[in-house]
């Protein structure tokens, strides 16, 4: 895929395609071993901007991996560009300490299909707040399992999938707490455009003895095709007394009296219905600081929504 400029105008941005690290960063540290990408991050760089990295063309049976180190405090903005191969494989890791706040975004027209399995590990203290955003064209699978294996660890992972036409998009989550006062929060917000099937199976583990730790799920979704489909299957499978554990979910079409509301202050139907939709999209949107990535991202998003 040609990459837009939007993406790439940033001086610091680290730019891999394929094979091949087109544009380097002096935060990043390239670490290639046969079939395996290392990307190891440099605490020691006193990074006040986001860092920016743009992976495309992703290479068939290649595993790619992002390392925070020790007492890491850094903020990402990550866009993973689909290319040919049916499945990939993207690591996170967060040694002790690291504090990361990682925006990721899944973009490209898949050809047949793709697996995506994503594996996340926090060792003790280490906070992640991820965000990633599903705006991939096609059939696409995630496997995405999260390892909370460090005392006080906490993952805080927010996403955004948004179904056009005919795409099927089926996510597992699965999170699972092997560490004491370990905390997770898994926010989903799904839309569904024309004939799409969209479907969240998610777990949530706290394994035995892991007291004081806290599981929590939300997701929420809105079906706006005749044809289209969410389905949601939250799971909690708790194995010690002294946690806190929850899951609720809510999936509908739009609220009718929601748009008669609207539709009584001026705006047409189709209008109303954008607003509504914002409310999903726009908080994803704006976790981006870089004017450039906000319209990028809010050009595929309103291309998914069927506008130009």
């Amino acid at each position: 895929m040609k990459l837009p400029s939007l993406l790439t105008e940033g001086q610091s941005t680290f730019i891999l395609d394929g094979n091949t690290v087109i544009q380097n960063h002096k935060a990043i540290k390239v670490v290639i071993e046969d079939d395996k990408f290392r990307l190891i991050m440099n605490k020691k760089i006193n990074q006040s901007n986001p860092i920016d990295i743009v992976l495309n063309n992703t290479l068939l049976k290649k595993e790619y991996a992002i390392e925070f180190g020790r007492g890491s405090d850094l903020r990402v903005n990550f866009f993973f560009v689909i290319g040919k191969p049916q499945s990939t494989q993207l690591n996170i890791i967060l040694k002790a300490e690291a504090k990361i706040d990682f925006n990721l975004v899944l973009i490209g027209k898949i050809k047949n299909s793709m697996i995506v399995d994503r594996f996340t590990t926090l060792n003790e203290n280490a906070s992640l707040k991820i965000t990633t955003g599903y705006l991939t064209h096609g059939i696409l699978k995630v496997n995405e399992s999260v390892l909370l294996k460090g005392s006080d660890s906490e993952f805080d992972g927010e996403n955004l999938v948004i179904g056009q036409n005919n795409d099927e998009v089926a996510i597992t989550q699965n999170v699972r707490h092997s560490a004491k006062r370990s905390s997770s929060l898994i926010h989903n917000s799904i839309v569904a455009n024309d004939a799409s099937k969209i479907k969240f199976d998610i777990y949530g583990t706290i394994d035995k003895t892991m007291e004081h730790s806290k599981c929590f799920q939300h997701s929420k979704g809105v079906i706006l095709g005749e044809k289209s489909w969410i389905e949601v299957d939250p799971k909690l499978i708790i194995n010690e007394y002294d946690v806190e554990a929850g899951h609720g979910a809510a999936i509908g079409q739009i609220n009718q009296d929601e748009l008669y509301y609207l539709s009584s202050r001026g705006l047409t139907e189709n209008h109303a219905k954008r607003l509504i939709i914002q409310g999903y999209t726009d908080p994803f949107i704006t976790k981006f600081v870089n004017m450039n990535h906000q319209r990028f991202v809010n050009q595929l998003i309103i291309r998914k929504m069927g506008g130009r």
